[in-house]
């Protein structure tokens, strides 16, 4: 008897949970809210915008794990057909439980093979598992909602058909949000929205199919948008997208609310719908914010790294203290971890999608931690006497985490060195007049 999707895996298992750690390596920390709007009685499809490529699955997978709703291996994705045309790759993205869906760009035939993916993906939702489908169809680099695709809620009522008016399959938006998209040290967000009940669009489906999806691909629409950044500009992305990262602290104080970092970023979200908004009326906020933060954006290509420079550092003292107290440790580490990172690092600098470095990155992490942390132990184990085996070992892991943490940690610290000298110097200086402009120009807005 073949193996179906929806039968739990050991060796998957068994993979994700060695994931976690690669996973808390890469990223500092991952904040979740909303894990309470799962529904646990129902048919779940959750549907997250799509930022960073395979990052996106991972956050989703990782996430759940934090409220312990599932066993580890229960979740079925749906992912752009084309990554599907390596054997290899193919394998694999079938062991991770990773199902092809067509697009028009696929070719127009190929559609026509959707029908099994739908098939098998309505199975597995009536056999327990979560259905997770990037309804944007492809992954961006702009914080922003992309055009939603019809397969998902076709999914959705070919699902509902089962139970007809009887609630039962809820989409579940899920918003996901990357302080940077591809280096490690940085924080992740998933924000799990309320579930849509596809029973209340089933009396329009049944009379006309394509008004019942374009109502529930609106609310979806709605419902995600609220869950994200979402800077709907073409003109003048960069400039509104950097003032969000100028100001969100500025606006957080004044309204009077703590700085935590979910509170941070649902101002971040705030300040961007309105910008949005100012945009489309025309405001002349627009025109001085993108002439503003010209100095700033000219720091440097990474806007968080623009807005950490321009802001300061309390803590600059106390990155360098901890780095030259902790310097045996981290080269210790370092000397362990530098051959798996540089073949991880070197390809990945290659891609022309940027937002498949990070998907490289993590998923070599994994791999080459396994092979070579995996051959440090079997030469220490014929090396070393057992009571020294045992102290090498915490010591590898210990030194390891110090030394990738500390590298994170101090990599901007590095960069702000070259911004005490010369022309950079300069330039810093004016990114720091005009970024006290464009706080007191978001406040005057706020003010109105």
């Amino acid at each position: 008897m073949s193996k179906k999707i929806y039968n739990n895996d050991f060796w998957l298992n068994l993979l994700i949970s060695y994931g976690t750690i690669p996973f808390y390596f890469y990223y500092r920390n991952l904040y979740v809210r909303g894990l309470e709007n799962i529904p646990k009685d129902a048919e779940v499809i959750l549907a997250p915008n799509h930022q960073n490529a395979s990052q996106d699955p991972m956050m989703i997978l990782f996430s759940k794990g934090k409220g312990h709703l599932y066993k580890k291996g229960d979740n079925l994705f749906l992912a752009r057909a084309d990554i599907f045309e390596n054997k290899t790759l193919k394998k694999l993205l079938n062991f991770l439980k990773i199902n092809p869906i067509y697009r028009i760009r696929d070719g127009f035939d190929s559609l026509g093979k959707n029908e099994q993916v739908f098939n098998e993906a309505v199975e597995a939702l009536h056999h327990g598992m979560h259905l997770c489908v990037m309804p944007e169809g492809n992954h961006g680099n702009q914080r922003k909602l992309r055009p939603l695709q019809k397969g998902i809620f076709r999914m959705a009522f070919r699902a509902q058909e089962k139970y007809g008016k009887t609630p039962m399959v809820k989409i579940v938006p899920v918003g996901i949000d990357y302080t940077e998209y591809v280096y490690s040290g940085y924080s992740a967000i998933v924000d799990y929205g309320k579930p849509i009940d596809v029973s209340e669009y089933v009396d329009t489906y049944n009379e006309d199919p394509a008004i019942a999806i374009n109502a529930i691909k609106k609310r979806l629409v709605d419902e995600l948008s609220s869950l994200i950044i979402n800077v709907q500009s073409t003109e003048h992305y960069d400039a509104i997208y950097q003032s969000v990262l100028l100001s969100n602290h500025t606006i957080c104080r004044l309204l009077n609310q703590k700085l935590t970092k979910l509170n941070l970023f649902d101002i971040r979200k705030d300040i961007a719908n309105k910008l949005c908004a100012a945009e489309k009326n025309n405001d002349p906020i627009i025109n001085k914010l993108e002439n503003l933060t010209q100095s700033v954006r000219k720091l440097h290509p990474i806007p968080i790294y623009n807005e950490l420079l321009v802001k300061g550092d309390h803590y600059l003292w106390l990155k360098w203290m901890l780095f030259f107290l902790l310097l045996p440790i981290i080269i210790f580490g370092g000397v362990f971890n530098f051959v798996p990172c540089l073949l991880a690092y070197i390809p990945s600098k290659k891609f022309k999608d940027r937002q498949f470095v990070c998907s490289f990155r993590f998923a070599t992490g994994i791999l080459f931690s396994i092979v070579f942390f995996g051959a440090y132990l079997i030469v220490a184990a014929f090396l070393l006497s057992w009571v020294q085996f045992l102290l090498f070992v915490p010591l590898l892991g210990i030194s390891s985490f110090i030394s990738i943490r500390m590298v994170q940690t101090i990599k901007l610290p590095f960069i702000r060195l070259s911004y005490l000298f010369g022309k950079k110097k300069k330039n810093l200086i004016q990114a720091r007049k005009d970024f006290i402009e464009i706080n007191n120009l978001i406040t005057e807005l706020y003010k109105k």
